[in-house]
């Protein structure tokens, strides 16, 4: 059962580890947003500019939870087997 122990405090740390990159992705998404409202305020926004700013911040925003939901369903899965096995050990050592 320790080995089991050790195995969901690894999964907690991936836990940890995304919310941490996420968290760094939404602040990333929020200085480029604080960028371009500095350069409209200063008169200098082009359409085409405010286009591409928009474009690539969307896509990175889209590509960052992509990645996020591809790891969370790597911990669910991880999870699932997880419970499988402490159920399986727990049974075995009721015998």
């Amino acid at each position: 059962m320790q080995a089991y122990q050790f195995d969901l405090g690894n999964i907690t740390d991936d836990l940890k580890l995304m919310a941490e990159s996420t968290h760094r992705d939404c602040e990333k998404t929020e200085r480029t947003l604080n960028l371009r409202k500095k350069i409209l305020s200063g008169g200098k926004m082009e359409p085409e500019k405010d286009v591409r700013i928009w474009t690539m911040t969307i896509e990175a925003q889209l590509a960052n939870l992509a990645e996020s939901i591809k790891k969370c369903d790597e911990i669910l899965v991880a999870l699932a087997d997880l419970q499988k096995n402490v159920k399986s050990c727990s049974d075995q050592l009721e015998l």
